[in-house]
């Protein structure tokens, strides 16, 4: 499997991951005692991970295309 594969592929399956999160939260929405991922980790860590994803996206855009 080629490097280029790889880091195509990472990202699809931690998307995945966190969709998959995203769809168990989604069930305990119900329940009102249940906090968010930014009522939890706070606004500053959430929109930094966020940021995170974005710069290794442009990373990978600026590297690994020709």
């Amino acid at each position: 499997m080629s490097s280029r594969l790889l880091v195509f592929l990472i990202p699809l399956v931690v998307i995945a991951i966190f969709w998959l999160m995203a769809l168990s939260e989604k069930k305990l929405a119900h329940d009102p005692t249940h906090r968010s991922f930014f009522e939890r980790n706070g606004m500053v860590l959430g929109i930094t991970f966020i940021m995170l994803v974005a710069f290794y996206f442009i990373l990978i855009r600026i590297f690994f295309t020709k």
